[in-house]
């Protein structure tokens, strides 16, 4: 049987006719199709806290009267030749100073509520109240050694420019942390060494405070929470 000509061309027409119905149905679902609402944030970080910053003696202030210890956290022996001022101010519960001469050294006694920064950060901060540049992690480690007290775990540097020199005890205790800063001229602290460090070895915990922890003479200090080569970040 012989195939008319129109019936041979009819085939690929209709074959057309489904591609491009298929075609237009294809554009107008992709065109259906919205692209996703990208949204873009900038996150606003917290500002880091500020550093601690202690009043500095000039703005000490206080009526001249002894703090009254029992109601500290720690409690310390005033060597003899030195005076309890009662000089205070935000940050310091006292004052002591030498006595007979002329050329003292004054030591602030301060306390801030829990660990007050690292070492190295505490170590700079006093270096530039010296107007001593500030060191490195590695730098400090040599300056700072454990101080010389069987009651509690402290840490103790000693640090100098042409004029000043400054002698620092520090322990930090379950809540709050404790500063015995000593300054004065190279001359006098060494003068007065001694007697630092016999107050510095008299520092304890106030039993009569602690009303966590029934007054017993048997009572191990706290152990070191960290160590000179080690800061508590």
């Amino acid at each position: 049987m012989r195939i008319r000509p129109h019936q041979r061309s009819s085939r690929p027409i209709s074959r057309a006719i489904r591609l491009l119905g298929i075609a237009v149905a294809l554009v107008a679902v992709l065109g259906c199709e919205r692209e996703p609402d990208v949204r873009r944030y900038t996150a606003v970080l917290d500002p880091a806290p500020p550093p601690l910053v202690m009043p500095s003696a000039a703005s000490a202030t206080g009526t001249g009267v002894p703090v009254d210890r029992h109601t500290l956290a720690v409690m310390w022996d005033t060597p003899n030749g030195w005076e309890d001022t009662g000089v205070s101010n935000q940050f310091r519960v006292t004052t002591l100073r030498t006595t007979g001469d002329d050329a003292g050294v004054e030591v602030a006694v301060s306390r801030v509520p829990g660990p007050a920064g690292s070492i190295t950060d505490n170590v700079n901060r006093w270096r530039g109240q010296l107007s001593l540049p500030p060191l490195e992690k590695p730098e400090v480690v040599p300056l700072v050694d454990y101080a010389p007290n069987d009651h509690l775990s402290g840490f103790i540097t000693d640090m100098r420019n042409a004029d000043q020199r400054a002698l620092i005890a520090w322990f930090q205790l379950d809540h709050e942390s404790w500063f015995f800063k000593a300054t004065g001229t190279p001359t006098a602290i060494d003068t007065h060494r001694a007697g630092f460090d016999q107050l510095v070895a008299s520092v304890r915990r106030n039993l009569d405070e602690d009303h966590d922890h029934p007054a017993d003479p048997s009572r191990a200090p706290a152990p070191a929470t960290t160590s000179p080569d080690t800061d508590h970040d």
